[in-house]
Order: C-alpha cells, then structure tokens, then sequence
C-alpha cells in the first residue's frame, strides 16, 4: 500500500506549500496529491482553490497578488518538481 499526503502534511503549517511538502517528505510518504493552476501571469502555481480567500479568481491574479491574498508563499510548479538530493 502507498501513502500519499493530500496537499502535503499540513497539520501545523499551511497546505501547498514548500514547508508542508517538507514535512510529508520527513514522515516518508509515498507520494503528494497537489493542485496546479494558471495565475493571471501565467505561472503555473501550487493551490487547491479556484478563489482566494479574498473570493477573487485565482486565474485572474498575479503570483504576487495571489501570496497577497493567501497571506503565505505559494508555490510555482517548478519548485517541487526540483530534485532535493
């Protein structure tokens, strides 16, 4: 049986992010299910949601409006599919 961790492990930090890919690597799963989607700039960032938490439209938001509105760093594609040997 494979353990996968859904959004990362995200008990004490915020889902789709770096930290709690971080802390689901430590535990050793398997495997993470995350999202991806098209900001406004066209980066292709790591996030569950269609909205902000401010109800604005992922897609119609720069990364950096996007980080605004989650209050945290949201991930581009690129950076978890780095290998971290």
């Amino acid at each position: 049986m494979l353990v996968l961790a859904h959004r990362g492990y995200h008990a004490e930090v915020p889902e789709n992010t770096m930290a709690a890919f971080g802390a689901a690597v430590k535990l050793g799963v398997d495997g993470i299910e995350t999202d991806v989607r098209l900001s406004a700039d066209g980066k292709p960032v790591i996030i569950h949601d269609r909205v902000s938490p401010k109800k604005r439209a992922v897609e119609e938001l720069s990364h950096r409006e996007l980080e605004s509105d989650v209050g945290h760093p949201v991930p581009l594609l690129p950076e978890i599919l780095e290998d971290r040997k």
